[in-house]
């Protein structure tokens, strides 16, 4: 089998939706001796203390920071490790999550200079990228339903445990019409059957 996918999506594709906001502006905005931010098409927000997360969801939330950012859902607490992993650096926890994911607003891109486009967000465009694949026994078509580049290892995976499948199946009739002679006994093999049952 051959799958050829893009790792990430570029964003926005539509270009008269490009709305640019200058580069490090959300921890400008939470204050950067309190925050560290990586934004591109949304934005990663750690804190340097986790108690300080409602705090600062409180500030996102006002209408003025989520004009500001192009904010549209914020990802914090409970909302964040229902989806990715609990920041954190306790027990259970991974410092390697942000405290705070922002999604932003279609066409919203943090860039200081002339990108038109970024990637690394949680939008549409990101997430659904063109997915191709080629095997001999595929007939020609078109699929129209959305799939995400997660579906790509599960899929490869089931295609070569069907191939493995094939070929096992294959070497069991080829083995269920032969007979071996070992020494003195002779083990024949039955439809069916596998050697050791």
């Amino acid at each position: 089998m051959i799958i050829i996918c893009a790792k990430h999506g570029q964003y926005p594709i539509d270009h008269s939706k490009l709305h640019p906001i200058g580069n490090g502006q959300s921890a400008t905005l939470i204050g950067a001796s309190e925050a560290f931010d990586i934004s591109d098409d949304g934005s990663l927000i750690w804190l340097t203390n986790t108690d300080l997360t409602p705090k600062v969801v409180c500030l996102l939330s006002e209408p003025d920071s989520q004009q500001t950012l192009g904010i549209q859902e914020i990802f914090a607490g409970p909302s964040l490790a229902n989806k990715w992993d609990v920041p954190g650096t306790g027990p259970g926890e991974d410092p390697r999550t942000p405290g705070i994911i922002l999604k932003v607003n279609t066409g919203v891109i943090f860039t200081g200079g002339s990108k038109i486009a970024e990637h690394g967000g949680i939008n549409e465009d990101d997430l659904h990228t063109a997915l191709l694949l080629s095997f001999p026994s595929f007939e020609p078509q078109t699929v129209r339903v959305a799939v995400s580049n997660q579906q790509v290892a599960p899929s490869s995976k089931h295609s070569e445990w069907t191939r493995l499948s094939s070929r096992l199946s294959n070497r069991r009739r080829f083995m269920s019409s032969r007979s071996f002679r070992c020494a003195s006994t002779t083990i024949q093999f039955n439809k069916g059957s596998s050697p050791g049952t």
